[in-house]
This record gives C-alpha cells, structure tokens and sequence, in this order.
C-alpha cells in the first residue's frame, strides 16, 4: 500500500510581490532594503531605478523630468517581474549611470527568482 504522501500533488509557491512607493526621501530603498535584510536569499530586491531610459540625445539633465512615467522602461520592468514569477533568472543587460543620466552595458545586474519580490520606486503603482 502506498502512503498517503506519495499521491499528494505539491503546490506550486506562489511568488509574493511587495510594493514599496514614496516620495523621494520618503524611506523607499531603506525599508526595502531591511526587508532584504531580514529575509536574505528569500528576497529578490528591485529598484525603479534600474529601468531609467536614459537621457534623450540632447537634452538638457537639470530641465528633464525623470519622475514621468515616460522616463521608464515599463516593458522591461514588466517583463522582468513575469520572467521571475515564472522561476527564471534575468539577465539586465546594462545598469543606469546616475552621473551620466545613461545606460551602462559595460555593467549587467543578475536578478534570480525567489519566494518574494520586493520593488520599489517613486512611481511604481
């Protein structure tokens, strides 16, 4: 006879997502980040930030509204999220250089899967 173990199906994990939105200054990356912390390899933590398009060719940084929503790499955050969901890692191809309001593919940022996904960002809802 069989045990019972035996014929029970698992349940898939469920990949919890947590927001964390706020005004600049507001604590956003250091409440993140304590999550991160607390919670370790659990955790895959994800920054708005990482998504910036980039300065367009021409354009002045002290005039260019980087809080638009049109600033960001909606699909590539997106797709992100639903590649990790699905239990694969995601290779971001470049990082965002702050000083040069550019993409830098010199640089890549490795996201792997994991129970939780904690993003956070100014404009992320």
């Amino acid at each position: 006879m069989e045990s019972l173990a035996t014929k029970v199906t698992p349940i898939p994990k469920e990949v919890m997502v947590l927001g964390i939105c706020g005004g600049s200054g507001a604590g956003k990356t250091f409440v993140a980040e304590s999550v991160k912390r607390r919670f370790g390899p659990e955790v895959t933590l994800i920054t708005q930030d990482y998504f910036y398009r980039g300065l367009p060719e021409g354009t002045d940084a002290s005039t260019y509204n980087f809080d638009h929503p049109a600033s960001l790499a909606w699909d590539e955050l997106e797709a992100t999220l639903h590649t990790l969901k699905k239990g694969k890692e995601v290779v971001l191809p470049y990082t965002y250089d702050f000083t040069t309001h550019k993409r830098d593919s010199t640089k890549q940022i490795l996201f792997k899967p994991t129970p939780f996904l904690v993003i956070e960002g100014i404009i992320i809802f």
